[in-house]
């Protein structure tokens, strides 16, 4: 009888735990597409959700926009933070990130840099891992 019992609640502890999931990953599915629809592009530029993180006070997106000129291939980044209104999410600030901050390799950061409003925040980016 005890082992049932146990058995149930692990099964219900389990399913919150994936339904919890689910929720956030909705959330960044929508959060991407709020971003993607905000960045700008003209004909022959392709553009990609490069990453979603979960802040205190909503999401930060990054999308990359990739495209050619006459001196060849280049990517132009976009920081976004975004929070929730209602049931929709809407861009909160948005800011370019630049190459020196390296998004290729490290978004997060990059992202964080971008939209940094004080020297403090920038330092505070230092410590995040991608």
């Amino acid at each position: 009888m005890n082992r049932r019992i146990i058995s149930a609640a692990a099964v219900t502890l389990a399913a919150a735990v994936l339904l919890t999931g689910c929720a956030g990953n909705q959330d960044k599915d929508a959060v991407s597409k709020v971003a993607l629809q905000a960045s700008d592009t003209v004909k022959g530029q392709t553009k990609q959700v490069a990453g979603v993180w979960q802040e205190d006070s909503g999401y930060t997106a990054l999308v990359r926009i990739d495209g050619k000129n006459g001196t060849g291939k280049y990517s132009n980044w976009d920081a976004y933070s975004l929070t929730k209104k209602g049931d929709s999410w809407t861009i909160k600030r948005s800011e370019p990130a630049y190459d020196n901050d390296n998004p290729t390799k490290t978004p997060h950061k990059a992202t964080c840099r971008a939209l940094a409003q004080t020297d403090e925040e920038k330092d505070q980016c230092s410590t995040l891992t991608d």
